[in-house]
């Protein structure tokens, strides 16, 4: 039988031939077939943008044309065109060949034709059609996803190629998404193909996917700007198993990345200073051992030669009581000129660091020093003890260019001050006498410098949750966007939907607003609710029946829904997605063919946690299914769908005996600590 409302249109001027077809399509495809003929290709054409055929059946010699010009002005004309089958009673294959370029998709000659025949090839036609109809759709409705998704995403095909490009990929590699296709990483982006083309090659030897690489490079737009990059990248197969290509996704995480090198940084700083502070401890009091465990602590915190003076009771000369880090021994420098040491002494006698790349007024008392260590900067952190300059430290830094920066000037001078502390007691373990009240100035001393770090620290530590609350914020207004874009997706099916398209393609259009539906409604309880990582599925489930009741029933009342799963159970975004789509070809196979009839009855979802595994119960009191249309072991694509997922959450669904129609969803489930009970 042909399916219901199956339309085919007839151009032939020969009533004999009419005649025939249309007895030998009755008799094979039933009274459903409607058929629509015409004599004159003009007539035909008319008759094929008014009446929509599914199928045309073309004779090549018409009386005011030929089908070959017949074919061009059809194709030219109409947006989805249905499928031309070419009739002639000429032999030759020449004529055949140019027709299929012409845009028929199959070729008959009269003589030939049999009633088995013509219908078989009236169907594949069909067929043909729809499939691609639906493959174009397909297409659209990824691009659109695709285009709409707030990360770059490509698609390879087996030889790295680039076969599909996103405009926010395109963007990361300054080029346009055409300028991609069929092009390989090296001829867009040379300088990080190394780096690139070696992972896609291994996902797509291995089928195993490489996730949360890492990646920094400066992009062309921002050169003097190094930003960071988290690459993914997958192997993409056929249903039968045969590799596709490889895809990639690519998200820009540069602010965290600069965050968690800060973070890194002041820890490895603090640490430092804890360090050195514990081996002043450990000196018993010693000066040049205090002096020297500064000088090795300076060099590590990211110099590459440090010399420590000492003032001698002469203000003007100086005397070397620590190393060159550089020659990992105490090594005898230049004796300072007067001169030289007047003018270093004026800023450091006063307690002010000195520092070449940036003290421009004691240039040319640094030169000298920075030259006597072959230096390209240097910083001169002074020793204060008890408030006068026991001595200070010459750091300098070999490579060209780099200058110290206002965290390492900070750092230096802390460890100045904590062995300042040491040399403090030091001293007055030599001055018995007047060791109390110098311990009583250095504690307190201490406490304040102890008060005003810990009050940095607290200032940073609200600016990292200052931070950390406007990503969450952002994080959900991506969410937001998401259900949003999703909702564009599901009004343009909509319209799709009552643009005049068969009954069946508006029925798979519905099931589609379904299934994005479910994943819109995951993203706006996750923005909704404030967590962001897990959704309460007893709220999602309820707005997700009450979408579906409504979708199929209307308001009528002929069926109810009871949901009995636990208010505060919840599930993270990885389950909530795939585990809402099930839920939703469930329920939608329930609501369309369990109450027949204007039946009424209910719908029910329930759900417990036994043992680490989430089970969920969709079940209906309706008419039941037989035992060999399970949805679950069914080829379409409902069934389809629903193992898969059932596959990607590592759980089953199993059909459960009883009234009605029930299926049990089973999946391993992890209590968070702090989380749903």
């Amino acid at each position: 039988m042909a399916p219901t409302g199956t339309r085919l249109l007839i151009i032939d001027d020969s009533p004999e031939d009419l005649a025939v077809y249309r007895y030998w399509l009755h008799r094979a495809l039933g009274e459903g077939l409607v058929i629509a003929q015409a004599e004159l290709g003009a007539d035909g054409l008319e008759l094929a943008r008014t009446e929509n055929p599914d199928c045309i059946l073309l004779d090549f010699r018409l009386p005011d044309s030929d089908g070959l010009a017949w074919l061009t002005a059809y194709r030219d004309a109409t947006a989805g065109p249905a499928p031309v089958i070419m009739l002639t009673g000429h032999a030759d294959e020449e004529l055949a060949l140019q027709a299929i370029r012409a845009g028929a998709d199959d070729y008959l000659q009269k003589h030939e034709v049999t009633p088995a025949r013509l219908v078989f090839v009236i169907r594949r036609a069909i067929e043909h059609t729809r499939m691609r109809r639906a493959r174009e759709e397909a297409d659209a409705l990824l691009g659109a996803v695709l285009a709409a998704a707030p990360m770059g995403v490509a698609f390879f095909d087996p030889d790295l190629r680039f076969r599909h490009v996103n405009p926010q990929l395109a963007a990361i590699n300054d080029a346009l998404p055409e300028a991609h296709l069929g092009r390989r990483v090296e001829e867009i982006a040379p300088d990080i193909a190394p780096y690139i083309t070696p992972p896609l090659a291994e996902v797509r030897d291995t089928g195993k996917a490489i996730l949360n690489i890492e990646f920094q490079r400066a992009h062309r737009a921002s050169p003097d700007i190094e930003r960071h990059w988290q690459l993914g990248y997958f192997p993409v197969h056929t249903h039968e198993g045969q590799l596709l290509g490889v895809g990639a996704l690519v998200m820009e995480v540069t602010e965290r990345a600069r965050a968690s090198a800060a973070m890194a940084s002041f820890a490895a700083r603090t640490a430092l200073i804890a360090e050195a502070a514990d081996a002043f401890a450990a000196t018993r009091l010693d000066t040049g051992a205090i002096l020297g465990i500064l000088a090795e602590h300076l060099t590590t915190q990211a110099s590459d030669r440090c010399l420590i003076w000492r003032l001698t009771d002469n203000s003007l000369e100086y005397e070397l009581v620590a190393w060159d880090s550089t020659e990992a021994a105490v090594v005898t420098p230049p004796t300072l000129s007067p001169l030289l040491a007047t003018a270093v002494d004026t800023r450091l006698r006063d307690g002010q660091p000195l520092r070449l790349s940036t003290d421009r007024a004691t240039t040319t008392a640094l030169l000298p020093l920075a030259e006597m260590m072959a230096a390209s900067d240097v910083l001169a952190v002074p020793i204060v003890v008890h408030g006068q300059t026991f001595g200070f430290a010459l750091v300098g830094r070999v490579a060209a260019g780099e200058a110290f920066s206002d965290e390492e000037l900070l750092v230096a001078t802390e460890l100045a001050r904590r062995a300042a502390l040491s040399l403090s007691n030091a001293l007055l373990l030599e001055q018995v006498r007047t060791a109390e009240a110098a311990l009583r100035q250095a504690k307190d001393t201490l406490e304040a410098r102890v008060a005003e770090r810990t009050a940095t620290l607290l200032a940073r530590e609200q600016q990292l949750h200052s931070a950390l609350a406007e990503k969450e914020v952002l994080l959900k207004e991506v969410h937001h966007r998401v259900k949003n874009n999703l909702q564009v997706i599901i009004s343009l099916l909509r319209l799709q939907s009552r643009r005049g398209v068969g009954a069946a393609d508006a029925a798979q259009l519905r099931d589609t607003q379904h299934r994005i539906q479910a994943m819109a409604l995951v993203h706006e309880q996750l923005y909704a609710v404030g967590d962001l990582g897990r959704i309460e599925l007893a709220a999602y489930a309820r707005q997700l029946l009450t979408g579906l009741l409504r979708s199929y029933t209307g308001q009528s009342g002929q069926v109810s829904a009871t949901v009995a799963i636990p208010e505060r159970l919840q599930i993270s975004l990885d389950v909530a997605i795939p585990l809402g789509l099930i839920m939703t070809e469930l329920l939608t196979n329930s609501l369309k063919y369990a109450f027949p009839d204007g039946r009424q009855g209910t719908v029910t979802l329930a759900a417990t946690i036994t043992s680490g595994e989430l089970r969920l119960l969709v079940s209906d009191d309706g008419v039941g299914l037989p035992a060999s249309d399970s949805l679950t072991q069914s080829r379409g694509m409902g069934g389809q769908l629903i193992r898969q997922l059932a596959q990607q959450l590592r759980g089953t669904v199993t059909a459960v005996l009883g009234t009605g129609t029930s299926f049990e969803i089973g999946i391993p489930y992890v209590e968070r600590e702090s989380g749903a009970s």
